[in-house]
């Protein structure tokens, strides 16, 4: 820890006052971290003379599993190598609510709270008419699309993103003698939006347009330096799709018993073997290029360039970089986690990161820079390879005979027809059109009857209504409250559904997702470091992602996000 010359003696008293306690408390030299009050003190007293981050780097590696790292950590030898060993590693770091999302796990970072607060819940809701409405659509002409000609159709923008963020906070605490300036990247606007917030910069790939992108809710026009960006992307750059292993095809680091079994994948084929075109006429004709480790190096890219232009032009700024690298979740949906995809994508990634962090730390300084990685979510395994590995349980519940069995038995008992009209997550939606006449008794009869349909079916533990969950009184560290926490009025579903660990709730025959409150979907990496700063501790007892955010705050001596009531994170 470095100590300003200000306070030198004071500090070195209290250091060694510190570790007297330490002895004291606790001989046992197996211990990781003691905590003490004194020491949370000092290192508060020492956070107060520490100058803040010239760069502030927060990685977000979509659908990062925890449980890939002690599977994969002693093949790491780059950027992930770095930051476990390095900085402070929290190893069992949670989302507190049930199925989190891309959407929901992004903004919780941003925000310091849970998805009941910030709204970014699922990448859509039903309207009262049963029209689609993504979260992150703005029907304002000031948040209008810019394409390659002009402006889109449509608009984008946070405004549904119903809480400030980490950024919004980094900005407005701007001074004239030192401005904030932050970036978002992604290939979603749904990740990238939340980052961002209100007051940051968005920029998110369009396959139309074969670049990067924003709205004008971030920019009045497109930047020179992303012009200069995206001219700069040839097409041929982007055709190659497949990808060279990281290491020999028979290297221990390959040496898992599922990793070459397609069955079950979204493709039957192996995408690093097999080459996949562009193809213009698919509604998303890089459908294979974001599911390649070439894409997460164009998302690391233009990050890199938007830094090289504003430092140069800013040189007195202080900047925040958020960015999401999101082909890992792309691939997994398709692949499972246990594939080959999979886990020689997370080693292109150790290596890309490594780089990156070299690149920053060489750019403003080592001690200059402050890295945060985690991710959104974790994620399953496929049903099917769990039940070649004797876990039987495991099973997939495919929701459209669900749905149509539901609708027969509302239409038979009630004469009301269509009444369940989709599902997402772990929602029933129901038809908002139906119900405008009907009376609440009538109504509380059919979801009662939809609710005991459900929790009869294989492989579904709990059924809930949202009106019971709203009710419920239910302490945080039980799996109910993640349901409770997960639900935003009037974006999520009127049927809420546990499956039981293994089983997932989907439309899709193949492939795998996030769809539950269990620890391989919600337990994800958290790393913190600043070199000199901080560095070298490991934290075993659980943390919630919430408390990113306003740790974040402290770091950068800003205010919270004003909806965040969440405590720092030990050892900060």
């Amino acid at each position: 820890m470095k100590f300003s010359s200000k306070n030198k003696i004071f500090s070195l008293t209290i250091f060694l006052f510190s570790c007297f306690d330490i002895a004291i408390i606790n001989s046992d030299s197996s211990l990781q971290k003691i905590s003490t009050p004194s020491m949370q003190e000092d290192h508060k007293e020492i956070n107060n003379n520490q100058e803040t981050p010239r760069l502030t780097v927060i990685l977000i590696i979509d659908q990062f599993a925890y449980h890939h790292v002690p599977k994969l950590k002693k093949y790491f030898k780059y950027g992930l190598k770095t930051l476990i060993e390095n900085g402070i590693f929290y190893t069992n770091a949670k989302y507190k609510n049930a199925a989190p999302s891309t959407p929901a796990g992004h903004a919780t970072i941003a925000t310091g709270t849970l998805p009941c607060e910030h709204g970014f819940a699922l990448g859509y809701w039903l309207d009262s008419q049963g029209n689609k409405i993504k979260i992150v659509s703005d029907d304002k002409k000031q948040a209008g699309v810019f394409s390659k000609n002009g402006l889109y159709d449509y608009g984008i923008s946070a405004t549904n993103l119903m809480v400030d963020t980490i950024v919004d906070q980094f900005i407005l605490s701007s001074q004239p003698f030192e401005n904030h300036q932050a970036f978002a990247f992604s290939l979603k606007p749904y990740a990238t939006l939340p980052l961002a917030g209100q007051l940051g910069k968005a920029f998110w790939f369009d396959q139309k347009s074969i670049g990067f992108t924003s709205s004008k809710a971030y920019v009045k026009k497109i930047p020179k330096w992303l012009k200069e960006f995206n001219t700069e992307l040839k097409l041929d750059k982007l055709k190659e799709t497949s990808w060279k292993l990281c290491y020999p095809v028979d290297d221990p680091a390959y040496s898992f018993k599922y990793i070459n079994d397609y069955n079950h994948a979204g493709f039957e084929f192996s995408l690093i073997k097999n080459p996949q075109k562009i193809d213009f006429s698919k509604e998303e004709p890089f459908e294979f290029y974001i599911k390649t480790p070439a894409c997460n190096q164009l998302i690391l890219d233009i990050a890199k360039t938007c830094l090289d232009k504003n430092l140069s032009e800013n040189p007195k700024d202080k900047f925040l970089l958020a960015i999401s690298l999101s082909p890992l979740d792309k691939l997994a949906h398709n692949y499972g986690p246990d594939s080959l995809e999979v886990v020689d994508m997370i080693y292109h990634i150790d290596n890309q990161i490594g780089n990156f962090i070299k690149y920053t730390q060489e750019k403003v300084g080592a001690s200059n820079v402050l890295f945060v990685l985690t991710a959104d979510h974790g994620v399953a395994p496929i049903p099917e390879i769990m039940q070649a590995q004797g876990y039987k349980k495991s099973i997939r519940i495919f929701v459209k005979p669900l749905i149509e069995q539901m609708n027969k038995i509302v239409e038979k008992n009630y004469g009301i027809s269509n009444f369940v009209i989709d599902f997402k997550k772990i929602y029933f939606f129901i038809n908002k059109q139906k119900i405008k006449n009907l009376e609440n008794t009538i109504l509380n009869e059919i979801l009662n009857d939809l609710k005991n349909f459900l929790s009869k079916q294989p492989g579904i533990k709990k059924v809930w209504t949202n009106d019971e969950l709203d009710y419920f009184d239910i302490p945080q560290n039980q799996i109910e409250f993640f349901f409770k926490a997960s639900k935003y009025p009037g974006r999520t579903g009127e049927l809420i559904c546990q499956p039981e660990p293994y089983c997932v709730l989907t439309k899709y025959k193949t492939g795998t997702s996030h769809r539950s409150p269990y620890d391989y979907d919600t337990h994800v990496p958290l790393i913190i470091y600043q070199k000199d700063w901080f560095e070298k501790q490991i934290f075993n007892e659980q943390v919630c992602m919430t408390q990113l955010a306003p740790t974040l705050a402290k770091i950068l001596n800003i205010s919270k996000p004003s909806a965040s009531t969440y405590a720092t994170l030990p050892g900060i």
